[in-house]
Formats: C-alpha cells, structure tokens, sequence
C-alpha cells in the first residue's frame, strides 16, 4: 500500500471494528500458504477473544484493503479481535494524538505509520516498546529480509518499528506528451541537465505568457519530500556514529540552487495558485493526470491512482535523474511501519499482525494494487504482476535493490529537520535566499535539537 500515500486531515470519530469489517472485508477466505515460524498468540481455552486496539493512517481504498487483511489475520487466528480505528496524520504521530494517548493510557496496540523517518524520530524519544523479546519468540528470521531496511528497524541496539513493504520513488513522465513534443518517449531523462532540457521542451503557455503545461516542477508531489531530491543529489545529512548533521554541504546548496532555476523557469507564485487546482494523488484532477504537469516524481503506489482515475493514460516511470557524482539508479526508500506504543497490553497480537501482513496472498495482493514490495527479496519473483510480466514492476524492483538506494537520516531530530528543509527551500524559491546561508541556520538548529534529545 502507499508509504507516502497522503491521508485527509480529517477527524473521524472512533470505528467499531465490527462495523467496518462487514462494511469492507469482502474477500473470500484464501489459502494462506507457508507461514513460516510465526506462532499464534493468546489462550485459545478460555473463548475470550483477545482484543488489539489498532490505529492506522489512511483513509479510502487505503482503508477498505488494510480492514480486509484485518479479517483475513481474524480468520487465521480467531483468538484475536481488532478494533481498527482510522487516525489521519500518520495514526496520530504527526498531531500528538498517539503522544496524548500514551499519556492518559488509553493506548493502541498497534499503529501502521506511513511516515517512516518521523516512527524513527517517536522512537528515539522512547514513544514504542521495544520488540525483540517478541519477535525472538515468533522465530523473526532477521537474514531474510531486506537488509536496507534494518536501519530503520533498530534504535540504538533495540528493534522498534516492522516494516511492512518498501516503496520506491520515481519518475512518472506522460509518454503521449513526450511524443507530442518530439522526444523519444523510450529514452527519459537520466540526468539533472536532461530533465531541465525535457521540462524546457514540454513546457506550453498560452498567448498571454501563461503556463498551460509544466515540463516539470521539482517541489510538486514527492519532490516535496526533502529527501527525494536530497539524496539523488548524494548529501549524506546525518551520521549515525557522530551524532553529527551535515547540512551545509556542497550536495545540498547544489540541490537547493537547481530548484531554484525552476523558480526562474517559471513563476513560483503563478504555481502556488495553480497548484489549488492541481488535485490530490488520488484524483481525476491531478495534474499529471489532466496533462497540467508532464513529469513528476511519485512512488510507485500512484500507478494504482492513475489506475483507477486514469486507466488509458499514456505513461512510464524510469529511475529518478540525478546530477554526476549522485544517485542514480536509486532513491530514498520508504515504508509504512508498524509499531507497539509504550503502554500497550497485546504486543504479541501486534507483532503477530505486522509479520502476518508479509503472507505470500497478502503481499501478492498489495502489490497488485499498490506495487509495494515486501520486506522479504526471495518472494518477489512469485509476485503474480511479475509473472504476468508486468510493464512497471521491473523498475521498481532494480531501483527498491540499487546500490544507490537507502534510508533517509534517521535522527532524534528527523521530523524537525524535515520540516526546517521545506521551510528553507521556499525561502530561496520565493525569497531568493541564499542556499548557503539558509542551510547554515538550519543545520545549526537541527544540530542543537538532536543534542538536546541526546
């Protein structure tokens, strides 16, 4: 499912599991397969069903498919109940509702994040249990996985969050445009200085000096993400064995200036107030969609938007561009984790969920519709889009397994950092303030919160 799939800041009263169940959970019971050395959890004796309070992040179809793998684990393991309830804002980490039901203990069981670097950053400041009495418990087979992924996994020594897939980002670029405009819709640009030169070409206006049609605009969609472009440009921001942030780096001023370029392409105002009209990811009106934006930078669950918004738009994906000495090839990788609040009372219930979600049918079934990929290498020749020879999944895999790919910083001060990136970004897109001078500040602001929280 979509580890950066945006949810609606909307607040929703509490979900009767039962009621969404029979509401969502429509898929016929499936043969489970191999399950591994996973364990089921609880006393069958007694007939009291063992109830998990879980939170998760998403709204929509988002919603329908994560309640319908809740009844499939509620099938293979009747001693459990969830109680699911939908918490926008990352399952309440980005608003301080999970803080706040810490706090009070009222706490979930389980919540699925779709915010990685900010788990992390929860973790560090002790907001999870941690996991691996329990996963030594279930038989976790730790050399199975995708090693990219144990960083994120792990805070100092100890196992907080499980991942549930990785996502990729990617270049989606509109192929009936390409042609339109005279380029080769079989070769996308692989570098900074051809995706200018492409975004240049595609870009239309009309008599009066208005863009009808954007080539590209970096800071749309995932390029909003500060580690999107951060790390094909090669910054390395964060050293776990110092402590140290590095932000004020020739990597960094370099991203920031090329974004800036855009900013005199166009007129960064004229797309603010554009962008209103742009539409969500999951809409008929976005912009790649309705051909207002020619390229753009995605993961790869926004072929399933187009999928069902879209179905006979003509497009590819191709890695994202990087300049020399970047990443290409690769990306930021990212996630959906679960995690056990500190509190909870069924944290084997959870950790049995979060490893269920890793079922051959489950995954086969999330990536059919989102084109994540699991957290296990060898199951992913098995997938039935890769059988079936599937025109998107093969670049997804070679860029999720590049030697270029990887965890973005993974710091006490991740959501901090972030937050001042994108704030400094738009200071010299729409101000034109220095690079240098903008990452100097914030470095020393992000240093001084990760000292604080040390």
């Amino acid at each position: 499912m979509k580890s950066i799939k945006r949810v609606l800041s909307i607040v929703l009263m509490l979900c009767i599991a039962a009621t969404l169940l029979a509401a969502c959970g429509k898929t016929e019971q499936k043969d489970t397969g191999d399950q591994g050395n996973v364990t089921p959890g609880g006393d069958t004796n007694t007939g009291e069903k063992i109830v998990v309070k879980y939170w998760y992040p998403w709204g929509g179809d988002s919603e329908t498919w994560d309640l319908w793998r809740v009844s499939e684990f509620e099938k293979k393991y009747p001693q459990y109940k969830f109680e699911c309830t939908y918490v926008p804002e990352g399952a309440g980490i980005s608003n301080g509702k999970l803080a706040a039901a810490v706090n009070s203990g009222d706490v979930p069981d389980l919540v699925v994040i779709d915010r990685p670097t900010e788990a992390y950053a929860y973790a560090t400041q002790g907001g999870f249990e941690q996991l691996d009495d329990v996963l030594d418990k279930v038989g976790f087979e730790w050399d199975k996985i995708n090693q990219a992924l144990l960083p994120l996994m792990k805070y100092d020594g100890k196992t907080y969050l499980i991942p549930q897939n990785t996502d990729t980002t990617v270049l989606f670029y509109r192929t009936d445009l390409f042609a339109e405009a005279g380029l080769d819709p079989n070769n996308p640009p692989k570098t900074m200085a051809e995706l200018d030169e492409y975004a240049k070409i595609l870009t239309k206006k009309d008599a009066s000096g208005n863009v009808t049609q954007y080539g590209f605009i970096p800071w749309l969609d995932a390029g909003l993400d500060p580690q999107t472009w951060s790390w094909m440009f090669g910054a390395n921001v964060y050293d776990v064995n110092t402590n140290k942030v590095s932000l004020n780096t020739p990597e960094m001023i370099a991203n920031f200036k090329w974004q800036m370029g855009y900013a005199e392409l166009y007129d960064p105002a004229a797309i603010k107030s554009a962008a209103s009209s742009f539409g969500e990811a999951f809409s008929a009106n976005h912009a790649f969609m309705t051909g207002k934006v020619a390229m753009t930078a995605m993961g790869n669950w926004f072929c399933n938007a187009i999928r069902i918004y879209a179905p006979d738009l003509e497009y590819n994906i191709a890695p994202l561009p990087a300049p020399e000495g970047g990443r290409y090839g690769g990306c930021a990788l990212n996630s959906n984790v679960c995690a056990v609040p500190r509190g909870a009372k069924q944290a084997e219930g959870a950790v049995l969920f979060a490893l269920f979600c890793q079922e051959p049918y489950i995954m086969d079934d999330n990536n059919k519709q989102w084109r994540s990929l699991g957290i296990y290498p060898d199951r992913i020749n098995e997938l039935t889009l890769m059988k079936e020879g599937d025109k998107f999944l093969p670049t997804i895999v070679d860029i999720t397994f590049n030697e270029n790919s990887g965890m973005w910083a993974l710091t006490s001060a991740a959501t901090f950092m972030n937050d001042k990136l994108r704030s400094g970004l738009e200071e010299c897109i729409y101000n034109k303030a220095d690079p240098a001078t903008v990452l100097a500040q914030i470095e020393k602001e992000v240093q001084a919160a990760i000292d604080a929280s040390a």
